[in-house]
């Protein structure tokens, strides 16, 4: 909330990362080698990694729609 750095995710140097988007209790970026990369809000640490095919995002990762109730 305040911009204060709390971690650090070193497997995203030289990735050149989209802007982050919040996912659930994750956020996700893109990276140049056409990845959606998921970590955690709390550590920091990665969850995911999905191709989401073979061109650099360079989008800021969209949520189109999260099922409701999910358990």
């Amino acid at each position: 909330r305040t911009g204060a750095e709390i971690w650090r995710q070193r497997a995203l140097l030289r990735s050149e990362p989209t802007v982050p988007e919040s996912f659930r209790d994750t956020f996700v970026v893109g990276d140049l080698d056409g990845y959606l990369l998921f970590f955690s809000v709390l550590s920091g640490e990665p969850v995911a990694r999905v191709s989401a095919g073979n061109k650099a995002n360079i989008e800021t990762p969209l949520v189109v729609a999260e099922p409701q109730n999910v358990q």
